[in-house]
């Protein structure tokens, strides 16, 4: 598993492995864990583990997850889990406990990871991972769709500090059957590979054009994607300052590389 990090100051993401995961100990209701989920990852100078909240008090998601693959773990549910190598460590104390031998394993781990900011969708694992990463579109609203030259590209708003884009390739075309599209926020999506092609639609566990009630759909011969994790700012102004806003941008620009501003 690999995901982009996010500092708990909000300072530069940055990519890292997922070596372990777990919850929070605590007598939670089932459909609450996830909210007290975390994850053990390198620290932004890959020296040491840190735990990760995936989702802080705030709503903000910290791991942005970006390969979803688990073979090399050793998985004990929905929630728990660990590379092969270190499910001899609880979760809650690996940071501490890890031995200087398997926390170099570790860094090794990271530097063999070849990361591609765009990649092409071609096989299950990488609907997979792309579903992951893209929390299967929920709360997804797209911002807008430009088909041009046998291209259609698909850009999301940002949601759950992550921000999608899709190219489709290829004898590319898009259905629209929603009245008010700019009005629509997913409940969640789903990709099928179908014939020889490749669909996105706006309904949950669709695998054919027959299926469920669609109500976008985009396809074509080839798809890919780019996901990256965005930075949140919120903050108040009395008037508007444009002066203001663009210094702040200018300060954000020079700490990260993706990043997005909200002020009201």
């Amino acid at each position: 598993m690999y995901a982009w990090i996010i500092p708990k100051d909000m300072s530069q993401p940055y990519l890292s492995p997922i070596f372990a995961r777990a919850v929070q100990r605590g007598d939670w209701p089932e459909n609450e864990k996830g909210w007290h989920e975390f994850c053990i990852a390198l620290d932004c100078s890959k020296s040491n583990l840190i735990e990760v909240d995936t989702y802080s008090k705030d709503g903000v998601m910290h791991g942005v997850t970006i390969d979803s693959d688990s073979s090399n773990w050793t998985p004990k549910n929905a929630y728990f889990g660990s590379m092969d190598f270190l499910n001899k460590y609880n979760p809650e104390k690996i940071c501490e406990e890890i031995s200087s031998q398997d926390l170099e394993e570790c860094i090794k781990i990271d530097e063999k990871y070849a990361y591609q900011e765009i990649r092409k969708i071609k096989t299950q694992k990488d609907i997979d991972d792309l579903m992951s990463s893209a929390l299967s579109f929920h709360d997804a609203h797209i911002e807008s769709i430009e088909a041009k030259n046998d291209e259609i590209h698909v850009v999301f708003d940002p949601y759950w500090n992550r921000k999608v884009e899709l190219w489709f390739e290829e004898k590319s075309k898009y259905e629209n059957r929603l009245e008010e599209p700019e009005y629509y926020w997913w409940d969640g999506g789903s990709i099928f590979i179908n014939q020889g092609y490749i669909y996105l639609c706006d309904e949950i566990n669709t695998h054919s054009l027959e299926e469920g009630g669609w109500g976008i759909i985009l396809q074509a011969k080839t798809c890919s994607i780019e996901f990256y994790p965005v930075i949140i700012l919120e903050f108040i102004v009395l008037w508007v300052d444009y002066e203001l806003i663009e210094k702040i941008k200018c300060l954000v620009k020079m700490t990260t590389n993706k990043w997005i501003i909200c002020y009201r």
